[in-house]
């Protein structure tokens, strides 16, 4: 019995050591986890070096001013004596007048990034009012961009009127718009059909103001429990 209570004891004792073991091995990693997201933030004395830092609150890295390459910190003093070696010994104005043209260039870059994203999305609009009016493609330029035009230099005035020109609305563009949009359509249409249990079709033959037979299809079918109907598509019969 008393070897028994021995045995016992000692795998016990040899358990209590093993999870003693476990949680330092966890402690210790979890420590080094702590002490590798320590971050250090950008000082201004970098500027000193050429370093601004690249703007990102959870991961602070210096970013030469000269070449725009991010850094570790311990590499910015040896960036700048191998590959910028004829500023090394330039004063700290320096590198603030070249700090002001790239914040300068940079907010450029956003405004016009953001022009672009907009003139991109009117684009798209206007072509989807031109599809669905059953309008010629030529009447985006002919007369959509005119009359915005007039509108947003009376409203904004000139300047305003100028980003306008960025618009993209040729017959050209306009029908590559269309036929983007379209597509897109056909793709979630048919997504939705193979997502649903349950799908009708239903065939229709007509004729268009040309006196041309089309053969158009209409789909019915089950989308988040709520039943839909769409053209699938219309094509001529010949």
């Amino acid at each position: 019995m008393d070897k028994w209570l021995k045995k016992s004891v000692e795998a016990d004792d040899d358990e209590s050591s093993v999870n003693r073991n476990e949680e330092k091995t966890n402690q210790s990693k979890l420590s080094q986890s702590k002490r590798r997201k320590v971050l250090r933030k950008y000082d201004y004395e970098y500027l000193k070096m050429g370093f601004t830092w690249n703007g990102v609150e959870e991961d602070p890295r210096p970013r030469c001013i000269i070449c725009y390459e991010q850094l570790a910190n311990e590499s910015m003093h040896r960036h700048l004596e191998t590959k910028h070696s004829e500023l090394k010994d330039k004063p700290l104005d320096f590198f603030e007048r070249m700090l002001t043209k790239l914040k300068i260039g940079q907010s450029v870059m956003q405004h016009y990034t953001k022009v672009n994203e907009k003139s991109l999305y009117v684009s798209y609009l206007v072509s989807l009012r031109i599809a669905k009016t059953g309008e010629p493609h030529t009447i985006g330029e002919t007369l959509v961009l005119p009359v915005i035009k007039d509108t947003v230099k009376v409203f904004f005035g000139d300047e305003s009127e100028q980003e306008i020109e960025s618009i993209p609305i040729s017959t050209n563009t306009v029908t590559r718009r269309i036929d983007e949009m379209s597509q897109w359509v056909e793709n979630q249409v048919i997504e939705r059909i193979r997502g649903s249990l349950l799908f009708s079709l239903q065939l229709d033959e007509s004729t268009d103001v040309q006196g041309l037979c089309q053969l158009r299809v209409f789909v019915r079918y089950i989308w988040n429990f709520v039943p839909h109907e769409d053209m699938l598509f219309c094509e001529p019969v010949s």
